[in-house]
């Protein structure tokens, strides 16, 4: 009897990591596949089919989901945590107001070899390594577990992630009022061992070493839309290209290399896993032409009674409206629908991946500013 996720294939297994992180014998390992995702890996020597692996997939399980609550734009009054964070800076301020208050902080940064890992904070002055987006698959590793004790000491802990993260530990832990899930809005998830060959594509063409990226850059543009990415060289140099005309992030916003599942991603709905989902609020200038989003606002949408009182301790630090689902899906439809599959990518061949381009991409991509948002308003 397997009664075990032994063989589970990429298309039912989001990569959240619960079952590893549960595993009684430790038998089961997260390794990537041919395209470099991460998947289980059970030792079928050691494993005891006990089935607690089972029992945690948010893939083979349903997970209760909360309905939508409230909705609000709002960005931070201080606009130096606007300008350090992709939209409006609201998980800066909801991650310093748990620390304040004894608790800790779990989310996605970067480490010295441009992986993405989930990791634990409980100093304010490290709270920048989880801002900013990162279109990269994190790695949970064992922050699941770390909640689980961090609960037991009667700690608050903030949980950050896509979907499909957060309903692996809402799998793993269970419903327990010190925990406050955030989610984070996700187009969909390319994978790491792609992003990793990108990296060694880019420092084969320059003939030196990346030490940081940024997805998002916000030196060239304020507002930190997917214009241009930044990249950060050991010789102290940067780079910077617009995002059409890379190949990794280009494939990305067209939906090329993404995980399978999110193809047909479980949590596109109107009902939502975390207390809270942040997201871009793209057309504000149309939604709430008088609040003053130029250089960010946030969707800041509160899925259960516990999300609403904790974005209520923060709002005196916030430039807040109501708004509603339906202003923020008109111009965010990927919070309610899966991208379409188009000519998903197979190999790390990067030169395969250099968009086309064409001249209403190019006219997109050096439109002034001001045209934009004046475009943006009509």
């Amino acid at each position: 009897m397997n009664n075990s996720i032994s063989g589970v294939l990429e298309s039912n297994c989001c990569g959240c990591g619960a079952c590893y992180q549960k595993c009684p014998k430790r038998c089961i390992a997260m390794v990537r596949n041919q395209r470099g995702f991460l998947l289980p890996s059970v030792d079928k020597q050691l494993c005891i089919n006990c089935g607690m692996c089972c029992n945690v997939c948010p893939e083979i399980n349903d997970v209760e989901k909360n309905s939508i609550k409230k909705c609000f734009i709002a960005k931070a009054k201080d606009e130096g945590t606007v300008l350090q964070s992709t939209s409006g800076g609201v998980f800066s301020l909801l991650a310093n107001k748990t620390i304040r208050s004894g608790g800790v902080v779990y989310g996605c940064a970067w480490d010295r070899e441009l992986l993405t890992h989930h990791v634990r904070i409980e100093s304010e002055n490290k709270i920048g390594y989880l801002r900013q987006s990162k279109y990269v698959q994190s790695n949970t590793e064992h922050t699941f577990y770390e909640v689980k004790k961090d609960l037991a000491d009667g700690r608050r802990v903030l949980y950050s992630g896509t979907a499909c993260q957060l309903a692996g530990i809402k799998m793993f832990i269970g419903n327990d009022d010190g925990l406050i899930l955030v989610e984070l809005a996700c187009h969909g998830v390319p994978s790491p061992g792609l992003f990793q060959e990108y990296i060694k594509w880019i420092e084969s063409k320059k003939k030196k070493k990346v030490k940081e990226y940024s997805f998002r850059n916000r030196y060239k543009h304020k507002k930190g839309e997917h214009y241009q990415l930044r990249i950060k060289y050991e010789d102290g140099t940067d780079e910077y290209r617009y995002s059409k005309l890379d190949p990794y992030y280009s494939a990305f916003l067209s939906g090329k290399s993404l995980r399978e599942t999110c193809y047909n991603c479980k949590y596109k709905a109107n009902k939502r896993i975390g207390d809270l989902l942040l997201a871009d609020f793209w057309g504000w200038e149309k939604e709430h032409s008088k609040f003053h989003g130029e250089r960010g606002a946030s969707a800041v949408i509160c899925a259960s009674e516990k999300g609403t009182q904790f974005l209520e301790e923060i709002k005196g630090d916030l430039d807040i409206q109501k708004s509603t689902w339906e202003k923020i899906i008109a111009h965010n439809v990927s919070l309610i629908t899966s991208v379409s599959r188009k000519q998903q990518i197979k190999s790390f061949v990067i030169e395969e991946l250099i968009p086309k381009v064409t001249i209403k991409d190019i006219a997109s991509i050096y439109m002034p500013e001001r045209i934009k948002y004046f475009i943006k308003k009509i």
